[in-house]
């Protein structure tokens, strides 16, 4: 951070701090606990060393997260950092992250997965990326029971690599309307071998049967 500085003769300077820029963003939390440190991957491209958390304060599992970084001060920043560009957490947000769920056939998994509507949001929070599809979903809420929200594996005959997703609101009554995020890891699917394929999601909208589509390639395991 730096100042810019206005003089004038006779005048007594003033200073104008700049103004901190954040960014918002997903990414995929990497805890180290047997170094005590973490990770943050940005991006496919991009890791980064929080500054500012240890790894003993996240448990030992990788999950997704909504964040929100800023450059580190100069005092901040730590010299031992190796690995990518270093980052100051102000805020994060746990995002519930799943593997995907075991396909028991089309009827069964109604029964077993439910099959309550929900929307996919058009929104910069749905994607794939980082061999994770993230979704910010709505649908209506009560409050008196946890809803579930499951991906299975549904591959059609012209396409081995397609998805369905499950909602079940366990019995709750139906007052308002809510969004909410889901990230799902996508590495049980089949290796698209370098490839960029198109990844089906279907679902039961508010309307009926939905689907779209996402660019999705496997996930490097050194990656």
């Amino acid at each position: 951070m730096f100042f810019l500085a206005v003089f004038a003769p006779a005048l007594q300077s003033c200073q104008k701090l700049e103004p901190v820029q954040t960014i918002d963003a997903i990414v995929t939390i990497r805890p180290d606990e047997a170094r005590n440190s973490v990770t943050i991957q940005l991006d496919e491209l991009t890791t980064a060393y929080p500054v500012n958390i240890k790894g003993s304060e996240l448990g030992a599992e990788e999950k997704r997260a909504l964040i929100n970084f800023r450059k580190p001060e100069d005092d901040e920043s730590v010299w031992y950092s190796s690995v990518g560009p270093q980052i100051f957490v102000n805020w994060m947000k746990f995002i519930l992250t799943k593997p995907l769920a075991e396909n028991f056939g089309e009827e069964e998994n109604l029964v077993q997965y439910g099959e309550d509507p929900v929307e996919i949001l058009d929104d910069w929070r749905t994607l794939v990326e980082d061999g994770y599809l993230n979704l910010r979903f709505y649908t209506v809420w009560g409050g008196n029971a946890t809803h579930r929200i499951n991906l299975v594996y549904t591959p059609e005959a012209d396409n081995v690599y397609c998805v369905t997703l499950y909602h079940d609101k366990m019995g709750d009554t139906s007052y308002y309307e809510s969004d909410a995020m889901v990230a799902f890891n996508l590495g049980s699917l089949p290796d698209t071998h370098g490839q960029t394929v198109d990844l089906k999601v279907k679902w039961n909208s508010f309307k009926g049967p939905k689907s779209t589509t996402f660019k999705y390639c496997t996930k490097k395991a050194s990656e």
